[in-house]
């Protein structure tokens, strides 16, 4: 059978043109009919592969949105807290560095550095003092959102010359971020 629009040689049966496309003159059917219908033609739409990563982005984006908006404060809590553990760590070696200067000597230090402490401090404390008068050692802050603010070790004593423990704590820094030894 040959197509009328192009010329080409179709096999018997056929209802369109294997080249062109155009229906053949005289095709039928299984059921005897005249096959009318015209095959699909591809609509100018978009591809599917754009379409699929078109939902998928449209899906994502607020997925991705919504981790980021809880990730972000959790790490930024998880920063501070690390750089606090440091700070505590700063103010545990001078309070110990206080204990062994009480020990030997049964009196308070005038400073940490005539108790034995060496002001070695890493970049999140700002300055470590000791109040000589009451024994409070004080480790002023240095990194954000606590630059500035004081984390104290305060000296419990049961009999007003020896120190039987320490007392951490701040009145300016969040509970949350404070080490767990000084909540």
């Amino acid at each position: 059978m040959f197509c009328s629009s192009c010329g080409q040689q179709n096999q018997d049966g056929a209802a369109f043109c294997s080249k062109c496309g155009a229906a053949l003159e005289g095709a039928t059917s299984a059921g005897g009919g005249v096959r009318g219908a015209q095959p699909a033609k591809k609509s100018g739409g978009f591809p599917v592969w754009l379409i699929v990563l078109l939902v998928l982005m449209v899906c994502a984006v607020p997925v991705l949105g919504i981790l980021a908006a809880i990730a972000l404060p959790a790490y930024q809590d998880y920063t501070v807290k690390a750089k606090m553990a440091q700070a505590h760590s700063v103010g545990m070696e001078a309070r110990m560095s206080v204990d062994k200067y009480v020990l030997e000597r049964n009196k308070l230090p005038a400073t940490l550095e005539e108790a034995g402490f060496s002001a070695n401090a890493p970049l999140v404390v700002q300055s470590a003092s000791i109040n000589s008068e009451d024994g409070a050692i004080s480790v002023v802050l240095g990194f954000s959102p606590h630059r500035g603010k004081t984390l104290k070790f305060v000296p419990q004593s049961e009999d007003g010359k020896t120190i039987s423990s320490w007392k951490c704590g701040s009145d300016d820094i969040p509970p949350r971020h404070l080490p767990s030894a000084c909540r």
